[in-house]
This record gives structure tokens, C-alpha cells and sequence, in this order.
């Protein structure tokens, strides 16, 4: 019997009611990894509405009050990457910040959304968050670790995201679906190692021409944690 599933409204994006319902019908043997790509736009001023007694304080510092580190290694899930945006190029809003987390299965994301610990927490993301996409992905490459600059590339597209020259690809994603987002879709994310400043111009350029793309410099080098978390040895 499929498991009804309570869908909350979130000020900071609406959740794709048809993908979790389908998600808590998995069974065990369907279900498996994936990676949550979470992609962060602060409000100026956090906004706890009519809660009381909380400090005025930014939309960046309550995110930092919510980062829900107990709850993900409860469910066993791990930040592969965590990163404030410097530059971007397309679509809008502008991104702040950046974070992939693997989880090891779907249910192991919806029991964490359901638990005391998390939800006691995430009246800070509430507070501090003006908009969020998370884009759930499976990789369809091996991790590479590279150096130099990262950028991520995310884009609706019908190829997969070719690596601009003087780039080296660290992983591509196709995305399964939007679990929270703004209504827009995506096919693909793509993170790019650019050895030098030509190739992060071209990396940062290179899917002007697709709709609602968007590249972001992260400002973060490569520990090689997401190469390892596709292709773990």
C-alpha cells in the first residue's frame, strides 16, 4: 500500500508532491544513493515571522543556525560539497551559497525530513531562505579529482554538457527530478576543474545558449570528496 505522505508549504520553494508520493512507494530494492544538489539565495534580513525573541541577525546566519549536521549523519548522509558562490553567469536569482549531500537511499531523506531533531532546526532555513532548488541526482560519470577552479553547470538540455576547453570534468549528473524548486526543470549538472582563467570564462559561458541555464564559480578547490562520493574505492 502506497504511504500517504504530508507535503508542507515552504516559503522558499514548492516541493514536487508527485515525486516524493512516488519516492515513499519504493520498496527497499528499488531504492538506493543519490545525490542532493541544493543550490541557496539568503534573504537580506532573516524573517522568522511571528516567532519571538529571536536576534536580528542575517538571511546567511540563520542558514548557518539551521545546518542540520546531526540530522544527516543520523541518516547516514554525507556533504560531499560546500561552497559560497563568486561569480555566475545566467538565469536568475543570483545563488549564495552551494552544498551536494549524498544520502543513501530516498527514505532515508524523507525520514530525516520528518524528524524532531530536523524540523526543530529548519525553522532557521524558513527564517533565512528567500529561494532553493534541490535537484535530486544520480551520476552518470566517475568522479575525477582535478585541480583549479570549480565551476557547476546546471542546464536544461537534451546532450550532456560537453567540458570546456582547459576544463576538466569531475563528475556529471542527471538530475531525477526538482524535489524543491520554482517551477523550472533541469536535465543536467556538471562540475568543471578549470586550470586557469581562459577555461573559467569558457566554463562559465558555455551554455549561453540554453534555456534557464545557469553556471556558478564556486569558491571552494577541489578536496576530491565529490570525485570520491561518485566512484567510492
Amino acid at each position: 500500500m502506497t504511504e500517504s505522505i504530508s507535503i508542507p508549504e515552504l516559503r522558499y520553494g514548492a516541493i514536487d508532491a508527485a515525486l516524493v508520493q512516488r519516492w515513499s512507494a519504493l520498496e527497499a530494492e528499488e531504492d538506493g544513493a543519490f545525490f542532493a544538489v541544493n543550490l541557496m539565495a539568503y534573504r537580506d534580513m532573516a524573517d522568522y515571522g511571528d516567532e519571538v525573541d529571536r536576534p536580528t541577525i542575517s538571511g546567511r546566519e540563520a542558514d548557518d543556525r539551521y545546518a542540520p549536521l546531526g540530522p544527516l549523519a543520523k541518516a547516514g548522509a554525507t556533504v560531499v560539497l560546500f561552497a559560497d558562490v563568486a561569480a555566475q553567469q545566467g538565469s536568475k536569482p543570483r545563488w549564495d551559497r552551494v552544498a551536494i549531500v549524498r544520502y543513501p537511499s530516498r527514505r532515508a531523506f524523507l525520514d530525516m525530513q520528518a524528524s524532531e531533531e530536523f524540523l526543530a532546526l529548519h525553522l532557521h532555513k524558513e527564517a533565512g531562505m528567500a529561494k532553493t532548488i534541490l535537484a535530486a541526482c544520480v551520476p552518470s560519470s566517475p568522479g575525477v579529482s582535478a585541480p583549479g577552479v570549480l565551476v557547476m553547470r546546471v542546464a536544461r538540455s537534451d546532450e550532456v554538457l560537453p567540458n570546456a576547453p582547459g576544463a576538466t570534468r569531475v563528475v556529471t549528473f542527471d538530475v531525477e527530478g526538482i524535489v524543491i524548486g520554482d517551477g523550472r526543470t533541469y536535465d543536467h549538472v556538471a562540475i568543471d576543474a578549470c586550470e586557469d582563467e581562459a577555461a573559467l570564462a569558457a566554463s562559465l559561458a558555455a551554455d549561453v545558449a540554453l534555456s534557464d541555464h545557469f553556471s556558478i564559480q564556486l569558491d571552494a578547490a577541489l578536496v576530491d570528496t565529490v570525485a570520491r562520493a561518485v566512484t567510492p574505492r
